[in-house]
């Protein structure tokens, strides 16, 4: 389920927070669905167990996750519609970045929607290799 690149400059617990987040969002993980336990998650991505409780406790300071006493932790009502909005204001300030160095960089609104577009189904065609659309279902 998750994925840590043990060469990135962003921290581990911080990886773990994100994916966490993008799991939540993407309803993978549903409101109410246990997460995996501290010493499961530790043991299957083979980091230090206070790495998991870092962005446990990060996630669960954000309302994302709560404690269920003897149990472990559950993915909190309403989590899904904040990490959604999360996600999409860390899109957003990524566009503005990348859309201001093609704005600087004095690149024209053609060239600029011809490489989102070009880009965007590039994606698609790698995630969704057999859709017949320019988009996955779940988009249309």
């Amino acid at each position: 389920m998750y994925h840590l690149n043990f060469n990135s400059p962003v921290p581990l617990y911080e990886q773990l927070e994100r994916q966490t987040q993008f799991l939540i969002a993407s309803d993978v993980l549903p409101e109410g669905v246990m997460i995996p336990s501290v010493r499961d998650a530790a043991k299957s991505l083979a980091v230090n167990p206070q790495t998991i409780v870092r962005a446990y406790a990060n996630l669960k300071n954000a309302g994302l996750i709560q404690s269920v006493r003897g149990q472990g932790f559950v993915v909190a009502v309403g989590a899904r519609a904040r990490c959604r909005d999360l996600r999409l204001q860390l899109f957003q300030s990524r566009v503005e970045e990348s859309l201001e160095e093609a704005v600087l960089g004095r690149m024209t609104p053609d060239e600029i929607s011809t490489i989102l577009k070009r880009s965007f189904q590039r994606i698609v065609d790698k995630y969704f290799p057999n859709s017949t659309s320019d988009l996955p279902a779940e988009t249309r």
